[in-house]
């Protein structure tokens, strides 16, 4: 057996050796996606793009500003001062994310029995398809991470573009705010005590707000967590402040910028969250199996979160030759086996840039803040 490269002993027993930290199965944090997860449901957006029947539809949201200071009159009389107006804006889920591999029967044999026994883990939710084999579920909780890291990244870099504007910039560019490194004097403009203001002066409910982001403020959350009971030579118990609730994004170092963060209010960004393989659109189509699968994502951090891809299963009835992009997007010869492709159509959408009128103090904002965090 080792001649051909498989170890059977080693191959059974490596989960146990490595038990949690299993190199194929650690999902790295995908702070951003877990931030929208934990959103109000139901999803109203996508619940109305994609009703589970399988027919998908765009949804077009209408809105009006709020009126501005300094609008309304100082005399009585029948004037007409406005006749409110809808806007609307059209969602559509534009992002689409996919990944397909195929084993083999004969490589199947190979392993212990066990590889090819029928299992629908406890957590999980499959539709429309009949259970997997132990080693496609391997091979989808191995796939998982990467296809979770590269929808995070997407709509990672999609926010950039969104930021709303802060009032008190007046710019929707990251604020420079400083952690300062001594605690002896009592800044008020700076570190989270600045961040926390700001939200006010934005009208923003900082109980009900989200802080994604990595590098210092990250590690400002890290000394949260051994920050002293009492106040510090400044005169400030920092355990006392009210911080919102935060969520750990390596992404966010390249999409944003080295040391950005961004705080959400809650429900500003919405997910859009697309099944396409259900409805009449599931079960056995044409000789292949279309459905859903639902998965309790474990990042390595320890966060618990759950996420609904599309998978559909083909098998391959003949020995034929197929392109593989790992083996440099050149055809292989295989034999008689499964495909397996599992996708995800995906989106976000941000409240609407032009929500206040052009005279409200809140032009241009959004419920989302941009940052850089110094520490000097």
């Amino acid at each position: 057996m080792a001649g051909i490269g498989f170890a059977p002993a080693l191959l059974f027993h490596s989960k146990a050796v490595f038990d949690g930290i299993t190199p194929s199965t650690k999902i790295t944090p995908v702070g951003f996606t877990r931030m929208l997860l934990d959103n109000s449901k139901p999803n109203i957006v996508s619940s109305g793009i994609d009703d589970g029947s399988g027919h998908i539809k765009d949804v077009r949201v209408k809105y009006r500003t709020r009126l501005p200071k300094g609008k309304s009159a100082t005399t009585d009389n029948c004037d007409i001062d406005a006749r409110p107006a809808y806007n609307e804006v059209t969602v559509a889920a534009s992002m689409f994310r996919k990944y397909a591999v195929m084993l083999e029967d004969d490589v199947i044999a190979r392993y212990e029995k066990e590889a090819s026994g029928l299992m629908n883990p406890i957590g999980t939710a499959l539709s429309g398809v009949t259970p997997l084999m132990t080693e496609q579920w391997e091979v989808i909780m191995e796939t998982i991470n990467g296809l979770m890291q590269d929808m995070n990244d997407d709509l990672v870099v999609k926010q950039v573009a969104n930021f709303g504007k802060n009032q008190t910039t007046g710019a929707a560019t990251a604020k420079a705010v400083n952690f300062p490194l001594s605690a002896i004097v009592n800044d008020l403009t700076s570190g989270m005590t600045s961040v926390m203001a700001d939200a006010r002066l934005n009208e923003m409910d900082i109980s009900k707000s989200f802080i994604v982001g990595s590098g210092l403020i990250d590690a400002y959350y890290i000394q949260q967590n051994a920050a002293a009971i009492s106040a510090n030579q400044a005169g400030v118990n920092s355990n006392r402040l009210a911080l919102p609730k935060y969520y750990n994004d390596f992404d966010c170092d390249n999409a944003w910028g080295t040391n950005e963060f961004g705080i959400f209010e809650k429900n500003a960004v919405q997910l859009i969250d697309i099944n396409r393989y259900v409805g009449f659109k599931a079960g056995m189509k044409g000789g292949d199996f279309f459905g859903t699968l639902t998965v309790p994502v474990m990042d390595a951090q320890g966060n618990m979160s759950s996420f609904t891809f599309d998978i559909q299963l083909t098998y391959i009835k003949c020995p034929t030759e197929l392109v593989i992009a790992s083996e440099g997007d050149r055809a292989i010869k295989v034999n008689r086996g499964w495909a397996l492709i599992i996708s995800k159509s995906f989106d976000s959408f941000n409240i609407p840039a032009d929500a206040y009128d052009a005279a409200d103090r809140l032009t241009g904002n959004n419920g989302t803040l941009r940052y850089v965090a110094t520490n000097a």
